[in-house]
């Protein structure tokens, strides 16, 4: 019990930040993202710690290659949120 009692508190909590940033998430992209975009950008914030170790430079050349460096700074930005 003693146990317990210390881990639930943090398991809410994380759930909790989930769905806040779920919550920016449909919020921002809603109006222009089908649902499947919707959950993919939902997995790519959700697992921010696994994204940090990805080079997303290197994802988006092979996914874009004939992108404007324009459009290209903007997926970068989308990438660290």
């Amino acid at each position: 019990t003693f146990h317990i009692s210390y881990t639930i508190p943090i398991a809410n909590y994380s759930a909790e930040r989930e769905f806040n940033k779920l919550a920016r998430i449909k919020n921002k992209y809603r109006t222009n993202s089908s649902q499947e975009n919707l959950n993919s950008f939902m997995v790519l914030c959700t697992e921010s710690d696994v994204l940090e170790v990805i080079n997303t430079q290197d994802i988006i050349r092979v996914c874009f290659p004939k992108i404007k460096k324009k459009i290209f700074i903007k997926i970068t930005i989308l990438f660290l949120y």
